[in-house]
């Protein structure tokens, strides 16, 4: 904007392999800004400013100022600056770390800037519209919404319940409090993801493994596809429920959607409510934009703004022109308009419990900060960068309003990732088993998932006869076979690589800043306390008038009333 952007600093008690790093990486990411916006002087594209949607400043016009010098609009050059300034003279593995996230900011800069500068046309396209103004919080200023309760507090009280069994656990003391998630006869667990979230390397792992470790039945979808429309997803999660549910001997099934899974996962309940009566115990939404979303909203507000975000999507994907469009179907499925009108004629029954957990952030450490900001500035409203809180509650929900710093990819990305080998330890002691290894391996077994499932259920059944079906033995002779296909055509199907980079620049940059999640609790923690709300609210339901002061089938089999019914119910 102006300036002639620095060069890093590198401190002086890094040792020279570290310095050349990071200093490596910042000119690539300074000179990768400088490259893209002399680019997008002279660029004739299509999203020039004659477009009738286009903002009448000139591309090269500094972006709006915020806060601490970093705008809407801000550069990469400027975001590099601050990850510069916030590692100064601290230890060499943060630098290392900050040097990473830099190189990775430059190939995901690199990939969307060719051959214009995609992110910053889309930017000053948004900024002459504010297509969810009077949207936001719609439906809880609806008539015909029932409201929220409050559950903050009662999750508050169980999420320091578990942590406080967790250090017990690790000191060898008898814990007070009995996990919901022990329970041998309680509910399996489908973890739904949300927007292309297959993509994302190890997207709700930590969730998966922590509910393991306690002992119980937990599995990510495949049914739900992340570039799928909403009816679409419903179906097909119906059919994966009733799976489940006859996979773990006609236990019942507890759905937890983040984001787009959440809407997903409440369709089906919708949709197919007389089927899954009894079969669904309930369903926990996190950072789930049931109302609509401002940023998929503001995105296709106008169809310069819808033609530049299919191009984005094109380079996502590395999809050919013109294949973007087909992409677009899920976002528009989050916009305002469409929720609107899905609700109007499908809303979630009241009939199934329900918890909704949202949060925010306004770290200018988070990685979605500028969204954040965005959003904030825009409609004075509080988000998480991607969903803002007054549209996250289903009517009639239990919600948890999420006191912590915590923006939208928090609560599913992994905390560390590794290339391949086994997981260390992640912040706050959650076993971290992310590796871009297995995630790989996992990718590519995934259609395969459903039918192992149903083998290995039968197989289990048969015990000591030895004895399965025919068909079955068919089954498991074609999973076995299409298995090894799919790790053999893993390379020309694997899932686009800007994904991994993203999750990697995540955890990189965290990595880098890591004050901002110092001290708050892991996501597999928090989802324990969701689940033991949930398992609470649909017991207290069982009871009738006076259950809230039941212990958990709600809490876990062995809570006494003392350790969790009475703190559960005040």
């Amino acid at each position: 904007d102006g300036d002639d952007a620095r060069r890093a600093r590198p401190e002086p008690s890094m040792d020279a392999e570290d310095a050349k790093a990071f200093e490596t990486a910042m000119n690539a990411l300074v000179d990768a800004d400088e490259d893209l916006r002399s680019d997008r002087s002279s660029s004739s594209s299509r999203d020039a400013d004659a477009s009738d949607d286009a903002v009448s400043s000139s591309p090269s016009s500094p972006p709006p100022a915020a806060a601490g010098g970093v705008g809407v609009g801000a550069t990469f050059a400027q975001w590099a600056r601050r990850l510069d300034d916030a590692v100064t003279n601290r230890s060499g593995r943060r630098t290392r770390a900050a040097a990473e996230a830099l190189e990775l900011f430059d190939q995901i800069r690199r990939a969307l800037g060719a051959p214009s500068d995609l992110p910053a046309s889309i930017a000053r396209n948004v900024a002459a519209t504010a297509a969810s103004r009077g949207s936001i919080g719609w439906l809880t200023r609806s008539i015909a919404t029932t409201a929220a309760s409050d559950g903050t507090d009662r999750f508050e009280a169980l999420l320091r319940m578990i942590r406080e069994a967790e250090e017990e656990e690790e000191d060898g003391a008898a814990s007070s409090f009995t996990s919901p998630l022990s329970d041998r006869d309680g509910p399996a667990y489908l973890l739904i993801p949300g927007l292309f979230g297959r993509y994302y390397p190890c997207y709700m792992w930590s969730i998966r493994a922590h509910f393991r470790r306690r002992g119980a039945t937990c599995k990510i979808s495949t049914a739900a596809d992340g570039e799928g429309a909403v009816e679409s997803n419903a179906a097909a999660l119906c059919r994966e429920i009733l799976s489940l549910h006859a996979s773990v001997g006609g236990r019942g099934v507890v759905l937890i959607g983040h984001s787009k899974g959440g809407i997903d996962a409440a369709a089906a309940l919708s949709l197919y409510e007389n089927k899954l009566a009894g079969v669904v115990h309930g369903l926990i939404t996190t950072q789930c934009p049931y109302g609509g979303s401002p940023i998929a909203t503001d995105l296709l507000a106008t169809p310069t703004l819808t033609d530049l975000t299919s191009r984005a999507l094109e380079v996502l994907f590395r999809r050919p022109t013109g294949a973007g469009a087909k992409t677009l179907t899920p976002i528009k499925d989050l916009t305002y308009a469409r929720r609107t009108s899905f609700l109007r004629r499908h809303p979630m029954p009241l009939s199934f419990p329900c918890v909704s957990m949202h949060s925010e952030t306004t770290s200018r450490s988070s990685f979605l900060y500028l969204a954040a900001l965005y959003v904030r500035r825009r409609y004075d409203e509080a988000s998480d960068g991607l969903v803002a809180r007054r549209d996250a509650e289903i009517p009639g929900c239990v919600a948890v309003r999420f006191r912590g710093e915590q923006d939208h990819a928090d609560c599913v990305f992994p905390r560390a990732l590794s290339n391949a080998g086994g997981g260390g330890g992640g912040p706050d002691g959650e076993e971290v088993t992310a590796t871009l290894e297995a995630f790989n391996l996992e990718y590519a077994a995934a259609p395969e998932t459903d039918a192992a499932a149903v083998v290995a259920t039968a197989i289990e059944e048969a015990g000591d006869k030895g004895m399965v079906p025919l068909s079955i033995a068919r089954m498991a002779h074609q999973v076995e076979k299409n298995a090894r296909d799919n790790l053999e055509n893993f390379e020309a199907n694997a899932p686009p690589g800007i994904f991994a980079v993203l999750v990697r620049a995540y955890v990189a940059w965290n990595d880098a800043l890591p004050e901002r999640l110092s001290g708050t609790p892991a996501p597999g923690e928090y989802h324990e306390a969701l689940a033991a709300l949930l398992l609470t609210e649909r017991r207290a339901r069982l009871l009738g008038p006076g259950g809230g002061s039941a212990t958990a089938a709600g809490a876990g089999a062995g809570a006494s009333a003392e350790s969790s019914g009475d703190l559960i119910a005040r």
